[in-house]
């Protein structure tokens, strides 16, 4: 799963690293089933979503290794939700895998023509190619994705600067 806002990546914090991983694991559904069997759930309730009000079915979430709680919310509709407080609801939805052949054809780049790419690339796109390597074990990378990983966080870094 991912956020469906690009800037709601910064909750990916929050969030214990075991939850975190289940989550970039699982899709909306899965999650859901997950939920049902794992958390605790709540009472039914009418939430404003996208302009309407919609019932959904609230889920507590302990974290495990600790005491943290979090709240999600289902719609009937099956749309998923991290509820960060009464008025933020922050979608999550499934993740775009990308096409065969964009994933091999990096495997070919050099890091040069890798880092001409990366310069040019809108700000929300390299968002979502950090996304998909923070929810990973830097250990278990593949050494080019170690790399990929490396030169997205030092464009981010220089973008910031």
């Amino acid at each position: 799963m991912e956020y469906k806002n690009v800037q709601d990546n910064r909750y990916r914090t929050i969030f214990m690293r075991s939850t975190e991983a289940l989550m970039d694991k699982l899709t909306v559904k899965e999650f859901i089933a997950y939920l049902e069997k794992n958390a605790e759930q709540g009472e039914s309730t009418c939430e404003y979503v996208d302009g309407t009000v919609t019932d959904c079915k609230t889920y507590v979430l302990e974290e495990e290794c600790s005491n943290l709680r979090k709240e999600f919310l289902v719609t009937i509709d099956g749309r998923l939700f991290y509820w960060r407080s009464l008025m933020k609801k922050i979608e999550l939805i499934d993740a775009e895998e990308p096409e065969p052949e964009q994933k091999s054809s990096t495997g070919s780049m050099t890091t040069e023509e890798k880092i001409k790419v990366l310069s040019g690339m809108p700000d929300e796109e390299l968002l979502k190619c950090f996304g998909h390597y923070a929810g990973k074990n830097i250990l278990e990378m593949t050494e080019e994705e170690c790399e990929s990983y490396m030169l997205v966080k030092t464009e981010i870094l220089e973008r910031m600067n």
